[in-house]
């Protein structure tokens, strides 16, 4: 059994605005390095490698086109992710619903919460104040901040002091 989520790669020119907007995050967070940021589609949690790729093998999709909205987080304290969502379109939606749907017709449960489209950049290690969040929420994400993915990537997961560690375990197609 392994940590599994279904996944997209960010291309060098997305990375490129994740980095400025990552260095507005507050001084206490931890920044994630540009081989952590995906955009999780699915999270599966433990589940069998085999099972997971033979469900994914059947999904059969067109590429949604991925954009940039605005920074935000998640949590309260001193546990806060630092994100920038992604405009939740009819197509992404779809996207997300066709692999759920695939995975459960497998027999394997993803995470019941609601899909809010985002790359994770960092994690608090400590207290920001109100004006350091203030600051980063009101960064702009540059115009043209969109792509189309070639594909989607079933990753496995390892958790480690210095941050997780993601590896591709397979990659799909996409129309």
């Amino acid at each position: 059994m392994e940590r599994l989520f279904v996944g997209l790669e960010i291309p060098p020119l997305i990375r490129e605005e994740l980095m400025r907007l990552q260095q507005c995050a507050p001084s206490s967070s931890r920044l994630s390095t540009p081989d952590q940021w995906h955009l999780t589609l699915v999270f599966i949690g433990q589940a069998e490698l085999y099972t997971a790729r033979q469900a994914l093998s059947s999904v059969n999709h067109f590429a949604p086109k991925i954009t940039l909205t605005k920074p935000g987080y998640f949590g309260a304290g001193r546990r806060l992710s630092y994100w920038v969502g992604i405009e939740p379109t009819p197509e992404l939606l779809s996207l997300h619903h066709t692999l759920r749907t695939a995975l459960q017709n497998a027999g394997l449960q993803s995470d019941d919460r609601s899909f809010v489209p985002h790359i994770t950049l960092a994690r608090s290690r400590g207290s920001a104040t109100t004006a350091e969040r203030e600051r980063f929420m009101h960064q702009r994400v540059r115009a043209e901040r969109s792509f189309y993915p070639a594909d989607f990537c079933l990753f496995s997961s390892e958790t480690h002091s210095a941050g997780p560690i993601y590896r591709v375990e397979g990659r799909y197609q996409l129309d």
